[in-house]
């Protein structure tokens, strides 16, 4: 789902986009970064990221072994950002 507008609990006045990603597309976003961090720049308005990782099928919780691993990884990306 892409949304253009008050969605995630934004406040009435700030545009959201919001859409579930495959992983090969955060690559997609990580390539349109520097375009959108150039508007920011020059519009001189705030923009926020929020992330959100989602392991598993809903029917059987990945072993413990895999959260490890994947903790592992998102360890470098920024402090707190883990599995739990």
């Amino acid at each position: 789902m892409i949304s253009g507008r008050f969605r995630g609990g934004a406040g009435p006045r700030v545009l959201v986009a919001s859409a579930d990603f495959e992983p090969s597309e955060i690559q997609n976003l990580a390539e349109a970064m520097p375009q959108v961090l150039d508007v920011k720049a020059r519009a001189n308005v705030p923009v926020k990221f929020h992330v959100r990782i989602e392991v598993g099928d809903g029917r059987e919780t990945p072993s413990q072994e895999t959260a490890d691993k994947i903790n592992a990884a998102l360890k470098d990306v920024r402090d707190g950002l883990r599995l739990g």
